[in-house]
């Protein structure tokens, strides 16, 4: 009797398993990346370097309809995208946007105006702070919905490009390997600390 009504149960819970997953519907979200700003936060390091730096760490929630999201890195970890349309230059020798899959532009607030503004280029690190993330699903993943979080650090240090009491905020997006480009969201700011 026992063991009839353990049966019973577990084939209970399989087929209210089986009736939930039926009636449950995969979200329909667009197959462009879809990206909402979360929170910044600003980490100084004063460590025993002599030169001090600052690390910028972005969080934003995203939504993708097919989930082809990430890139694959050079460590090895997964298969490495280099080839065409993800290598680091195009056919005629100009870099290639698409050797990046996050995008940043920082803005800094002019002191006289009030006013954020695009970081001129004689201040912009080169190279930037675009850069890559990891591939999200496995290579051979079927194609479905995904959301989660994506948080990506990058760091400057004094005087590249910020100066203390610089109030920076930065405007981000994302690309998947559709290349799809997803909104751009703009972080609120954050002040440089003193040294």
């Amino acid at each position: 009797m026992r063991k009839f009504s353990f049966w019973s149960r577990a084939a209970t819970v399989v087929a209210s398993a089986l009736f939930l997953s039926s009636c449950l519907k995969a979200p329909d979200y667009a197959v462009e990346p879809n990206i909402e700003f979360e929170d910044i936060t600003l980490i100084s390091y004063r460590g025993p370097s002599r030169f001090p730096f600052d690390s910028v760490r972005v969080k934003a929630k995203f939504q993708d309809g097919d989930g082809d999201l990430g890139l694959g890195g050079p460590l090895g970890v997964l298969p490495a995208d280099t080839a065409y349309p993800f290598a680091y230059k195009n056919a005629d020798k100009t870099l290639n946007r698409y050797n990046n899959n996050y995008f940043v532009q920082p803005y800094l607030k002019n002191r006289a105006t009030g006013v954020f503004e695009k970081l001129p280029d004689s201040r912009a690190t080169p190279g930037g702070y675009s850069g890559r993330y990891l591939r999200l699903t496995a290579a051979d993943t079927k194609p479905a919905p995904l959301k989660g979080t994506i948080t990506r650090s990058f760091s400057f240090g004094l005087g590249s490009p910020f100066f203390p009491g610089d109030e920076v905020r930065f405007e981000v997006s994302i690309t998947d390997r559709a290349l799809h480009e997803s909104n751009t969201i703009t972080t609120s700011s954050i002040i440089i600390p003193p040294r």
